[in-house]
């Protein structure tokens, strides 16, 4: 039986990585004979909406990029720790 989960994964946002983590790991160590995934969804518009709250963000903090290009790169690579669905659910909304 496989599992999927629909959740605001791609989110840069520590709460929204860390649920969408934490219920994967859950569901995969209460129900073993079940393959579980994130259900890879992300439209162009929350993907607009990010950059925009980055800009906002960067004039906030007098654009320390340094720091927000750290923080994409450490949720780029945190998503190789989920269990991803193979086939990526682009919109192009």
């Amino acid at each position: 039986m496989n599992i999927g989960i629909l959740t605001l994964h791609r989110s840069e946002n520590y709460g929204a990585y860390l649920q969408a983590y934490a219920l994967s790991k859950t569901l995969q160590d209460r129900y073993p004979e079940c393959s579980v995934e994130i259900i890879d969804y992300d439209s162009k518009r929350s993907k607009k909406h990010h950059w925009k709250i980055l800009f906002k963000e960067g004039v906030k903090f007098n654009f320390k990029f340094n720091y927000f290009i750290k923080k994409k790169a450490s949720f780029k690579k945190a998503l190789s720790e989920l269990p991803l669905s193979a086939n990526s659910g682009r919109s192009a909304h």
